[in-house]
């Protein structure tokens, strides 16, 4: 079993999603410590499942793609992901996020901490990008510190805690 899940929601995005595959193959922490589920939100992009079919060649951990039943937004993506893996500890990246190479190893070791249930990923503007110019209904989400909103575009979570919850509102949408 591995030591921590990576849980990935995506709908109709296959280079963002492709670009941080990318990503998580650099990823510092031995890819035996760690598995990679992808959940497709019921995408009817071909590109989509093309990136799907190749993750194994993608990045170097275990790693497996799913699909939602219906269309039912990032939550519903994410709780499938939760629920199918046995990692004690889960982290939740959107698909347009692109996480440092030491990401996984950094969050890992926080919790060594046994007391921690939730480690709220830092989040900062790319470099040369310019939020102000991102397209209409794009959202940014500047996380610098912990916020009492939890976002879930970079998020890490003992497996025990979300166990203790419905999990994420599904209601909520996209």
């Amino acid at each position: 079993m591995p030591d921590i899940a990576v849980i990935v929601p995506t709908h109709r995005r296959p280079d963002r999603l492709r670009r941080l595959l990318d990503t998580l193959a650099t990823q510092t922490l031995d890819p035996s410590r760690w598995e990679l589920l992808v959940i497709d939100d019921c995408s009817d992009d071909p590109t989509v499942d093309e990136v799907l079919g190749s993750l194994t060649e993608l990045v170097p951990c275990a790693a497996r793609a799913l699909r939602t039943p219906r269309n039912g937004g990032p939550a519903a993506a994410r709780n499938l992901g939760w629920r199918t893996t046995n990692a004690p500890i889960v982290a939740f990246v959107d698909d347009d996020v692109i996480p440092d190479a030491g990401w996984l190893q950094a969050g890992l070791a926080e919790f060594e901490d046994a007391a921690l249930g939730v480690l709220q990923g830092r989040t900062r503007v790319p470099d040369g990008v310019d939020v102000h110019a991102l397209p209409p209904w794009s959202v940014f989400r500047l996380i610098e510190q912990s916020t009492p909103f939890f976002e879930g575009c970079k998020i890490f979570y003992r497996r025990a805690s979300r166990e203790q919850t419905t999990g994420f509102d599904e209601q909520i949408g996209f």
